[in-house]
C-alpha cells in the first residue's frame, strides 16, 4: 500500500444488505419494541456492510419511515448510553448536524433485550465523505464547529474515557517489537511483517521527534476522536450529519482535531491524487483555524499532533499482537502509511 493509495474508508457509497428476519426471534422482538405492532410483510431489515470492525447498525425500513438501530457493545453500561443520547441532543441544539435520538414504541431510549442494549436513530441518507472539492471547502468548517461546542460541553456530560498519550508507553511497546524483530512473521503473517519492515525506521525516526518535542497538546475536553470519512455523511456537497458519537473522549483537543484533518485531507488526495498535499493541508490547516474559537488551539503543528496519535494507533495494534488479538491488523497498514502522508500533507512551518 502507498502513500494516498485508497484504503477501507475509501469507498464513499454505504453498503447495506437485507437480513433475513424471519426465523430470528431477537429481531421479532426488536422491530416490536421499535413499532409496537406491525405488518412484518412491510418490514426491511438491513445490516451495515461496513468494513469497520464491530459494526452493529441496523437500517429498519416501514412503511414511510426509515429508522437507524444501534447494538451497543455488552460492556457499555446504561449511564454511558444515556450520557451519549444526551450528548447528541447538546449537539443538535447548538447547531451541529446530528442524526437524531429517537424514542422506541414504549417511550424508553433505550431498549434492553437480555444483555442486549439498544438505541435509535434517524435514518440519515447520503453518502460518505468523499472529498470532494466542494467537501473539502467545507469540511474544515465543520471540524471547527463540532470542536468549538465540544470544547464547551457540559461538565455533566464528559465522557469517563480519557486518551493515554504517553511517549514512555510508545516506547515500551516499540522496543518490545524491536526485541521479537526474529518473530515478527510468527506474529503478525509474512505480509504483514514485510510492511512493518518497510516502515521500521519512519517509526522509529517518528518515536524520537515526539520524544523531543514539548509541543502543548492542548487542553483535555471531550473531542470527537475518529472523525474519518465514513463518519462524515454528505449529499453532494452538503453535510447531512456527522455520526458515532461514541467516539466522543477525553483528548488533548489538538491531536484530536489535527488526526481528522489527517484523515481527510487524505480523503481528498485520494478523490484528486493530481493535487500537490502540502497546499491540501496548508489550505485545510488555516481554514479550520481560522474558524475556531480564540486559544482553542495552542499550536499549528498538524504533524507532530497528528502523530501522537498515528503512534498511540500503531502500539495498540503492536500491543495486541503481543496478545495474539490481531483484530486491527488489517487497519495496521493504513496507519503506518499516515507516518508518510502527515509529513507531506502538514510538515510546513506555520
Amino acid at each position: 500500500m502507498n502513500e494516498f493509495s485508497s484504503d477501507i474508508f475509501s469507498s464513499s457509497v454505504p453498503l447495506w444488505f437485507k437480513l433475513n428476519t424471519t426465523k430470528n426471534q431477537t429481531y421479532n422482538d426488536l422491530l416490536v419494541a421499535l413499532l409496537g405492532h406491525h405488518n412484518d410483510e412491510e418490514v426491511s431489515i438491513e445490516a451495515s456492510q461496513s468494513l469497520e470492525i464491530n459494526s452493529k447498525n441496523l437500517k429498519v425500513k416501514y412503511q414511510d419511515s426509515i429508522y437507524l438501530l444501534k447494538k451497543w457493545k455488552t460492556s457499555t453500561n446504561i449511564s454511558s448510553i444515556e450520557n451519549y443520547i444526551d450528548t447528541v441532543k447538546y449537539l443538535s441544539k447548538n447547531g451541529v448536524k446530528v442524526a437524531n435520538p429517537l424514542k422506541f414504541y414504549n417511550k424508553d431510549l433505550i431498549y434492553l433485550q437480555n444483555n442486549e442494549k439498544w438505541t435509535c436513530n434517524d435514518f440519515v441518507p447520503g453518502d460518505y465523505y468523499s472529498g470532494t472539492q466542494g467537501q473539502l471547502i467545507e469540511v474544515p468548517l465543520v471540524i471547527a464547529h463540532l470542536s468549538n461546542q465540544l470544547s464547551k460541553l457540559p461538565k455533566e456530560l464528559y465522557p469517563t474515557t480519557h486518551l493515554d498519550y504517553d511517549i514512555k508507553n510508545y516506547e515500551s511497546t516499540i522496543n518490545k517489537i524491536m526485541h521479537l524483530k526474529k518473530d515478527w512473521e510468527d506474529i503478525f503473517g509474512n505480509q504483514l511483517s514485510e510492511h512493518i519492515k518497510t516502515y521500521w525506521s519512519e517509526i522509529q525516526i517518528v518515536l524520537e521527534h515526539l520524544k523531543q518535542s514539548n509541543i502543548n497538546k492542548g487542553k483535555v475536553v471531550p473531542m470527537h476522536c475518529d472523525l474519518h470519512p465514513h463518519n462524515l455523511i454528505y449529499e453532494k456537497d452538503e453535510l447531512k450529519a456527522i455520526i458515532d458519537y461514541d467516539s466522543i473522549k477525553l483528548v488533548p483537543i489538538g491531536i484530536a482535531i489535527a488526526f481528522s484533518s489527517l484523515k481527510l485531507c487524505k480523503q481528498a488526495m485520494i478523490y484528486s491524487n493530481q493535487q500537490n498535499p502540502a497546499e491540501v493541508g496548508q489550505k485545510f490547516k488555516e481554514k479550520l483555524i481560522a474558524n475556531l474559537e480564540k486559544e482553542t488551539l495552542l499550536s499549528q503543528d498538524f504533524y507532530t499532533l497528528s502523530l501522537f496519535e498515528v503512534l498511540r494507533r500503531i502500539c495498540l495494534i503492536f500491543d495486541l499482537n503481543l496478545i495474539k488479538n490481531k483484530k486491527w491488523n488489517s487497519v495496521l497498514p493504513i496507519q503506518l502509511n499516515h507516518l508518510i502522508e502527515s509529513k507531506l500533507l502538514f510538515n510546513l512551518q506555520p
